[in-house]
């Protein structure tokens, strides 16, 4: 049930913007998109019918967005069960990058520039703690971040762009 729930929210947020990382987020605007049944559809900014579409995945996969390889250009990736597929070109095709890394029910993936280098990389959220990576292998994590509901006592953190290293 809770993986359910899990997918459910990653469904949700399968309409999004690509964002470019780092340096390029002034100049390059952002694209919608959104994945149906394993189906990728890349749109211009400026909205109307999609411009590309592609394979990638299954249908049952949490499809997401990242600039796996720092060139300002987010690419396709999916998450399933703890296994992670990344592209590094809006295509289809086989993954450029593969790796295991999170893998309970529970789990949610997540992605961002952790570090503030211009690679977006992969993590999990287990409850609320956030588990983070900084490269693309399995293994324990690198980093880890509570965060605490809003009014709790104490000083909260929240993940993302330029935490540092």
């Amino acid at each position: 049930m809770r993986r359910n729930l899990s997918l459910a929210l990653a469904a949700a947020f399968v309409m999004t913007l690509v964002l470019p990382s780092g340096a390029a987020l002034a100049s390059e605007p952002a694209r919608p998109s959104v994945v149906r049944d394993a189906t990728w559809f890349l749109g211009e900014p400026d909205g109307g019918s999609a411009t590309a579409s592609w394979r990638f995945g299954r249908s049952s996969d949490v499809p997401l967005y990242g600039d796996w390889d720092g060139d300002g250009v987010a690419t396709p990736g999916v998450y399933r069960d703890g296994d992670w597929y990344l592209r590094n070109s809006n295509s289809g095709g086989a993954a450029d990058i593969s790796f295991y890394y999170g893998g309970r029910p529970d789990d949610v993936p997540v992605v961002g520039d952790w570090d503030g280098d211009g690679i977006d990389t992969v993590g999990v959220i287990r409850g609320g703690t956030w588990y983070l990576v900084n490269e693309f292998r399995g293994g324990s994590c690198r980093r880890v971040v509570h965060l605490r509901p809003r009014g709790a006592t104490g000083r909260g953190r929240a993940a993302g762009r330029g935490l540092g290293r």
